[in-house]
């Protein structure tokens, strides 16, 4: 049965954006819509439709709207494997896309981005399939910082949820662009600028040529899968403890911030929008003159080998990475130095934990047998109270 109003999918619109606005432009609130209309009886909405391959779901759609099941898969984030990721296509977590924290219906981690200029853009707004890439943290077209919840209210997006508490409203409102809490129209959302720099300018380019399917994300560097795969060991390099005093050059150098506070062990894909852009910022700045000053941070001690050596000694990273780091890093793990040791223990002792091998070597991110040596190393002076 074709539906009497089939709205076509929009250019790199995400999965969800379409299938909610197809509902709601037939009038129908969403569960009602895919339970009796289309009949299709499986559960959507409690997970992250998006990431996963539903054929049964596709075949509904494509009967329903005349949209070829090809183009419907096109929207879902499995059209990114083999440009952002590849292997297991079911696994829970996937590289570059942020998590959602799902919840039954519920989203509770912030993990679909928009810009409120693109939303602007058309009568109609709705939400592109990039805006859940993690490295995307700025509006490649207009040149603001992405948003992740509503200004309003600070609720996570979730547009499958207008409607739902109005059942007494016999047609849904229609436009995904409002909140689904507070009913805030997001298209209205402040719009920040960023702060024109080499690297920001480097960093636009690379998701304007994500955006826009570039055959190489670097000239001459690498082909899609190539780039972004050593485009994320870079990013937990720099994530990495060891990575502390790069990320301190680089912000007392060319940003007007405080320290970003990243804890250890914590995946880029869970990090604040702040911070994956700032992280984003820095990674565009070593790679604008490849490998120049990549090159030039190993040599300053400011990054080190140690910090990826584990997926380095197994085989993970791409040639144009591994080539480089093979060739001018140096095996020399990163030591603390004395001022940094004192201070970690100050820190402890005001923050009541006892101070150890092992919380030493927790908090610096370095192994309990090097905090043990830095610690033995300390003893004959006196540390801070």
């Amino acid at each position: 049965m074709l539906l009497p109003i089939h709205p076509q999918p929009y250019p790199e619109e995400l999965l969800t954006s379409w299938m909610v606005r197809l509902a709601l432009e037939n009038g129908w609130h969403l569960h009602s819509f895919y339970k009796v209309t289309l009949g299709y009886q499986k559960t959507i909405w409690n997970r992250d439709t998006d990431k996963y391959n539903h054929p049964d779901l596709f075949d509904c759609l494509s009967v329903a709207t005349g949209v070829s099941k090809e183009k419907i898969q096109q929207l879902s984030l499995q059209s990114y494997n083999g440009i952002l990721f590849h292997g297991n296509l079911k696994a829970a977590n996937l590289r570059w896309i942020l998590p959602l924290g799902i919840y039954h219906r519920r989203r509770k981690l912030l993990g679909l981005q928009y810009c409120p200029l693109c939303l602007n853009e058309q009568p109609v707004g709705y939400y592109r399939k990039y805006w859940r890439f993690a490295f995307y943290t700025m509006c490649h077209k207009h040149n603001v910082h992405l948003l992740n919840e509503c200004p309003q209210c600070h609720s996570p997006i979730e547009f499958h949820r207008i409607g739902i508490g109005h059942k007494t409203e016999k047609i849904p409102k229609t436009d995904i662009a409002l909140c689904h809490a507070c009913e805030f129209n997001l298209r209205f959302s402040p719009a920040s600028n960023v702060v024109s720099t080499r690297s920001s300018d480097f960093y636009r380019k690379i998701l304007n040529q994500f955006v826009n399917n570039y055959e190489q994300p670097l000239e001459g560097l690498a082909m899609p899968l190539v780039f972004y795969e050593g485009l994320r060991y870079l990013v937990k390099m720099l994530l990495h403890p060891y990575s502390k005093k790069f990320r301190s050059y680089y912000i007392n150098r060319f940003l007007d911030i405080p320290d970003l506070k990243i804890e250890s062990r914590v995946y880029y894909e869970c990090l604040s929008i702040e911070q994956r852009f700032y992280i984003g910022k820095m990674a565009a700045w070593l790679i604008s003159d490849w490998p120049t000053k990549f090159i030039e941070m190993s040599q300053r001690k400011l990054l080190f080998r140690s910090a990826i050596s584990d997926d380095l000694c197994r085989g993970h990273l791409p040639y144009w990475l591994g080539k480089e780091i093979r060739t001018h890093f140096s095996d020399q793990a990163y030591m603390p130095s004395d001022r940094e040791v004192e201070s970690a223990i100050l820190y402890l002792k005001r923050s009541n934990i006892p101070v150890n091998a092992s919380s030493i070597g927790k908090i610096m991110g370095i192994s309990r047998d090097a905090a043990a040596n830095r610690l033995f190393t300390l003893s004959p002076k006196q540390p801070p109270n």
